[in-house]
């Protein structure tokens, strides 16, 4: 069968030939079965060969992490398993007579590197100021996982809003921590004194649909303005030019080319019969 090899003992009592059928198992991990593997500190992890045993080897793609010769058992090494390894599989592979493993999903549990406050105001409305704490490089993400301090105490997630009037925000003091506890607790805080009500948030709509109606009123505006222009200069230089025609015409008619009835004086002497002029 596919599953299974056959160990042939050969007896010579008697003359015969005894056959033992073998099954042959898979190897085995006593890895900790957890949601998530914490990146700061990884799992303790052991890979266990089946029957009969062979050549173990841990794999993570086409990288060997770990390999043994003719060992029952072959652990994983400490600290391998970082945040890149996240949604890939840990395989630990028998090489036996018939190859097989077992295999281990993996879901990195890593961060968070470092936390930060960032506090806005509304474009829409000037009475509420929005609180974030933002936080990078984190896995995974959860509500649960902030603690607030400060006017903000006791808000829950990644987000705190505030209300001038019933709350004072300006000149006070607001902390936000964030706690991995997937990622063996590991926790990053960050505090900020508070200089004014907020400024404006890049994220709210409303802004953006303002600013985009203004940029759109502008460029009509400089729209109108080019073609007055150009239409005033159209009709400036049409003018002129009519004007300078006109003048040309009145030239050509003062040198004579146009009709006349001044009488031209004859340059020429006048001639009487029977007189000589010599």
């Amino acid at each position: 069968m596919g599953w299974a090899t056959f160990l042939v003992v050969l007896s010579f009592f008697a003359g015969t030939v005894t056959l033992h059928n073998v099954t042959r198992s898979k190897p085995s991990h006593n890895c900790t079965d957890l949601s998530y593997i914490p990146e700061i500190s990884g799992i303790t992890c052991t890979c266990t060969a089946g029957n009969p045993g062979g050549n173990l080897t841990w794999m993570l793609g086409n990288t060997s992490l770990a390999a043994g010769v003719n060992d029952n058992q072959l652990s994983l090494p400490p600290g391998v398993l970082k945040r890149d390894n996240d949604r890939k599989v840990l395989v630990c592979q028998d090489d036996g007579v018939e190859p097989l493993s077992v295999m281990l999903p993996l879901n990195i549990a890593y961060g968070p590197d470092t936390v930060e406050l960032q506090v806005y105001q509304r474009y829409n409305t000037s009475s509420l100021v929005i609180v974030n704490c933002h936080a990078a490089g984190l896995n995974p993400r959860t509500p649960d996982m902030v603690q607030w301090g400060g006017p903000c105490r006791g808000h829950t997630g990644f987000t705190c809003i505030l209300d001038p009037q019933k709350t004072k925000v300006k000149g006070v003091n607001i902390t936000c921590r964030v706690t991995n506890s997937a990622n063996n607790g590991h926790t990053v805080q960050a505090a900020m004194l508070v200089q004014k009500d907020g400024s404006e948030d890049p994220t709210d709509p409303l802004k953006w649909t303002v600013i985009a109606a203004s940029l759109l009123g502008l460029f009509a505006f400089i729209i109108v303005v080019v073609t007055l222009l150009f239409l005033g200069f159209r009709n400036h230089f049409k003018a002129k030019k009519r004007a300078s025609g006109s003048k040309s015409r009145k030239q050509n008619t003062n040198l004579g080319f146009g009709c006349s009835s001044a009488k031209l004086k004859d340059p020429r002497p006048k001639y009487f019969p029977g007189r000589s002029l010599w």
